[in-house]
């Protein structure tokens, strides 16, 4: 028998739970935090990368998932890119390289790299001169 405990401060019209273990949402679901499945997460973040520096975007704790798959968007004025960067990592070394579309605009100011601090595999947006908007969601594998 499937069991399944909703919190919420407005009603929830929508919600149909069967003994067979499946839950069906009609119209959306909103998820404040982590959307956590087995083994698996699904994040979103949403940072404003500050002119001339690094600025952690995502932290994924390493003990926990061995890689990341990073969506994003970023925005400043009329320039804006969309990609993703994949990262694995070990405990000792992180890989990553990163796809993306071409840019509307200019956005070469703004770079990804991800990098292993204490027990985080951390996604960092690098500006040299402008500030960004940066969106992300995350699935950590």
């Amino acid at each position: 028998t499937a069991s399944y405990s909703i919190v919420s401060t407005t009603a929830i019209t929508a919600l149909t739970a069967s003994s067979a273990d499946n839950l069906t949402i009609r119209n959306n679901l909103q998820v404040s935090g982590s959307l956590v499945f087995e083994d698996a997460m699904y994040a979103s973040a949403y940072n404003v990368a500050p002119a001339g520096m690094s600025t952690d975007i995502v932290n994924v704790v390493t003990a926990s998932y061995d890689s990341a798959i990073f969506d994003y968007v970023v925005k400043r004025a009329g320039n804006s890119r969309v990609g993703t960067v994949l990262a694995v990592w070990t405990t000792s070394s992180v890989e990553y390289t990163e796809i993306s579309t071409v840019s509307i605009g200019d956005t070469r100011d703004i770079k990804f790299y991800v990098d292993l601090y204490c027990d985080w595999a951390r996604l960092i947006a690098q500006t040299t001169s402008y500030q960004w908007v940066v969106k992300t969601t995350y699935r950590a594998i």
